[in-house]
């Protein structure tokens, strides 16, 4: 469903693609580069996560500096961490171990009601 109602929205917005059988053919889950999903009508733009909030801003008429705020908002000594006393103390544990800590974290969320669309990787900014 959830599947479906993303292509029902990219085939209303996208001038190049005009029904589900198009877009069938370009996409079908496929990855792609960003120059080759420009090519296919797919996306507008290569940018970045300020990029995209600086086009929001600009397609919404709102001019300089906004507050930026991320969903679901969490506290930091929340789950498992403040369960084991860990705290801040987490980031000194082995790799191995911390990257445990990180995937049960997502138990909650994954167990709630709604529906998630979840990267099927890890994005780590360094």
């Amino acid at each position: 469903d959830i599947y479906d109602k993303f292509k029902e929205r990219v085939v209303k917005g996208r001038e190049q693609i005009t029904d589900f059988d198009k877009l069938d053919e370009i996409a079908l889950g496929r990855v792609w580069t960003g120059e080759d999903a420009i090519e296919n009508g797919l996306i507008d733009e290569v940018g970045g996560y300020y990029d995209a909030i600086e086009l929001a801003k600009a397609e919404g008429g709102i001019e300089g500096e906004v507050e930026i705020v991320e969903y679901p908002k969490r506290e930091r000594k929340k789950g498992l961490e403040a369960k084991l006393g860990l705290g801040a103390e987490i980031e000194n544990l082995p790799p191995e171990l911390r990257e445990i800590f990180e995937l049960l974290e997502i138990i909650p969320v994954l167990e709630s009601d709604r529906a998630q669309m979840i990267m099927p990787g890890k994005i780590e900014v360094k």
